[in-house]
């Protein structure tokens, strides 16, 4: 048996689910420029990660997906990149450019990451 949300939670889902999309436009408005700000920094992680032709990886905390568009070009037409938050297959790197900061506890979704 489950309980129905209240008012109160289906307010502030809403007011979440508001706040999620207004964020949304910002990275999306934003991604050019974020693209190249971040893309010696994103050379190198994924230089880090081994991120290869044919290689398969996980991006995790994908936002507006300028690194995920990196990772498809390395990788080429024999690797693949999904960009999501979950997921349970098996991949030869995983990468996450900022989406860290944002983990409750970072140090074990860095061990998930790993597993």
């Amino acid at each position: 048996m489950t309980a129905e949300p209240s008012a109160g939670d289906t307010a502030g889902r809403v007011a979440t689910r508001r706040q999620l999309t207004e964020l949304e436009r910002g990275w999306s408005h934003s991604a050019p420029l974020i693209r190249r700000w971040l893309g010696e920094a994103t050379s190198a992680m994924l230089g880090m990660a081994g991120v290869k032709p044919g290689a398969h990886v996980l991006d995790v905390a994908a936002g507006a997906g300028g690194q995920t568009l990196d990772i498809a070009q390395r990788v080429g037409p024999r690797g693949s990149v999904l960009a999501t938050d979950i997921e349970n297959a098996r991949f030869d790197a995983v990468v996450c450019r900022m989406g860290l900061m944002l983990f409750l506890d970072p140090l074990q979704g860095l061990r998930e990451m790993k597993r």
